[in-house]
């Protein structure tokens, strides 16, 4: 387990960047990705997506390497197969197909929430049996989480983790909500907020002065005075 800290105001991603392996292209590869920026420039800066900022992307450059890799994906995990005849640099005999699927499936189920010891996977699903069928952007392997866990622990291979979340969030949905349990708390519905309340709220109910750097206000007499 590696431990990191950070600044307060600083930023996560640079941190959690430094602790993947990065590739580092030699001159050929080089001079053609400059040459082909030099030709197709303005169609690039249109289409181009910059997923470096999420761990699994780091490994793309290690794929032709590797048995099996994780796709960067935002909420479920996403195995595709390194399968001979599919892939460039194919590795995974199609013959050996489902059984690299099973194992891999395997692995994962075995793997507990690191704090929690609680299991991480509440499904893991091989939607077809024959890699060729699969498409050139599709998983071999889905993983759907069970709950959210920042770092697992697997009995062979041990701790991985924790790695913090980039964002707390994603981009769909209009709204959220704050559940708040306690012995002074009344329970019921108490009307909607901006989501910069909640930290002042959290911050009053732990007995704590208020921040002056924080955005918006607590909701704590909301429902802790009748």
């Amino acid at each position: 387990m590696v431990r990191h800290s950070s600044a307060e105001n600083g930023r996560w991603a640079p941190t959690l960047l430094s602790l993947v392996p990065h590739f580092e292209p030699g001159l050929a590869e080089r001079l053609a990705k400059r040459l082909k920026r030099l030709v197709s420039e303005e169609k690039e800066e249109r289409t181009a997506v910059n997923l470096q900022w999420i761990p699994a992307a780091r490994y793309s450059q290690f794929w032709q390497k590797m048995s099996a890799f994780a796709l960067t994906s935002y909420y479920d995990g996403r195995i595709r197969l390194n399968v001979i005849g599919r892939e460039k640099r194919g590795r995974v005999a199609t013959s050996e197909y489902n059984k690299a699927c099973t194992q891999i499936a395997e692995v994962v189920a075995d793997c507990r929430d690191l704090f929690t010891g609680d299991p991480i996977v509440e499904e893991i699903y091989q939607p077809k049996t024959n890699p060729h069928e699969v498409g050139p952007s599709e998983a071999d392997l889905y993983i759907i989480w069970q709950g959210n866990p920042v770092g697992l622990s697997h009995p062979k291979f041990g701790p991985i983790g924790p790695l913090p979340y980039n964002r707390p969030g994603g981009h769909t949905g209009q709204r959220g909500f704050l559940s708040v349990v306690g012995g002074a708390i009344f329970a019921g519905s108490h009307g909607r907020a901006s989501s910069f309340d909640v930290v002042p709220t959290i911050v009053e109910l732990l007995g704590e002065r208020p921040l002056s750097a924080v955005s918006g206000k607590s909701l704590a007499p909301r429902f802790t005075s009748a």
